[in-house]
């Protein structure tokens, strides 16, 4: 006989859809995390995955009862930035992750104070009220407190873990008095960090304080007036202006010199070309038997050019090559006889061929010197 057979047909089962998910609740140390399934699989739900990771941290995963649908998580730092998702899983396998929710715990890094609340200043310390500083509602962990001089560059450390607290002061010692300076204080908790500067300057011994007037001519980071780029530019520009006007005279200078030696050479030159045998005048007449290479020779230091037959018998000269010369002897007095019958010789030439009539008449080229 024919027994009758029953057919079941399961449906298939995958994993879970992923879950809707959003952040409810956040403290300083706290996030409220909750999630909504959206589709099973085909098979029971067995529970959920929720990750976390901290801002430049690691990933991290816990894992809650399939009954769950929030969890806070604890232990977190204070005003620091969070990502989260939830993941949901059956017995075939976990879904695909929910969308990262970006978050942050409550909180933010410690807060500025005033100056006229930290800073109380004396001849020689400065006192911090440390309570002045606001944590930003989180902890300050640890404070960093340095000093320099206003024009000084490099900064001098006094502590860089200085303790926080509502009720203790901070005292900066060894300062000089009547002097500028400037403070820094850099304060830390888990939120972040906070640096401030304040400027000071310290009492005078006497205990008062320095005039505003004082106080407005050492500013911070002042450059001097002879340090600033306009006034280096005059002066390197006037530098330039004077090494080329002084480069200018003295070429001026050597060329005119030049030109007076060529110029004075020359007129020696013309001279003895006037002193000829046929003129009638010699060196040796007008100088008594000495050459005329002595005028050569000699370069009077201060001769006027052009000015030969005023030269004074009392003038010095100096041979080249010689470090001190010897004044030359004095030049004889020529015989006026013999001047006077030079004198009338040459002119009875010149006047003899004015008269021969064999040649045109020309300005006779007759010069006498006197001594």
């Amino acid at each position: 006989p024919n027994t009758p057979t029953s057919c079941h047909r399961s449906l298939p089962t995958v994993p879970p859809a992923p879950p809707l998910v959003y952040v409810s609740d956040v403290t300083a140390s706290t996030l409220t995390v909750r999630w909504r399934s959206t589709s099973t699989g085909g098979a029971p739900i067995l529970g959920y995955y929720l990750h976390k990771k901290r801002e430049f941290g690691e990933w991290q995963r816990v894992e809650v009862p399939e009954d769950a649908d929030s969890y806070t998580l604890t232990g977190l730092q204070c005003g620091t930035r969070y990502q989260v998702y939830v993941t949901a899983f059956n017995h075939v396998g976990a879904s695909q992750p929910s969308d990262a929710i970006p978050t942050k715990t409550l909180g933010r890094e410690p807060i500025v104070p005033a100056q006229s609340s930290l800073l109380r200043v004396n001849v020689t310390s400065i006192s911090l009220n440390l309570a002045a500083w606001l944590d930003g509602g989180c902890p300050i962990t640890s404070m960093v407190v340095e000093y320099k001089e206003r024009d000084m560059s490099s900064w001098t450390l006094v502590s860089n873990h200085v303790r926080w607290d509502n009720t203790s002061e901070f005292l900066v010692l060894d300062l000089k008095p009547a002097h500028h300076y400037t403070l820094r204080v850099t304060a830390h908790n888990s939120a972040g960090s906070s640096v401030a500067t304040y400027p000071f300057t310290t009492l005078t011994h006497l205990g008062a304080t320095l005039s505003p007037e004082l106080m407005v001519h050492d500013r911070a980071g002042a450059v001097p007036w002879y340090l600033d780029s306009h006034v280096l530019v005059a002066v390197v520009v006037a530098c330039i202006l004077v090494l080329l006007a002084v480069c200018v005279a003295v070429a001026y200078t050597c060329r005119r010199t030049n030109t007076h030696t060529q110029t004075y050479k020359a007129e020696v030159n013309h001279v003895h070309n006037d002193l000829t045998p046929d003129s009638g005048l010699t060196s040796e007449t007008l100088l008594g038997g000495r050459s005329l290479e002595i005028l050569e020779a000699y370069t009077p230091s201060t001769l006027p050019l052009g000015s030969y037959d005023e030269i004074s018998p009392y003038a010095t000269f100096r041979m080249p090559g010689e470090t001190k010369t010897p004044p030359p002897p004095p030049l004889p007095s020529p015989d006026v006889s013999l001047a006077e019958s030079t004198y009338s010789r040459v002119k009875r030439k010149c006047s003899a061929s004015q008269d021969g009539g064999e040649t045109p008449y020309q300005e006779p080229h007759c010069v006498l010197h006197p001594c």
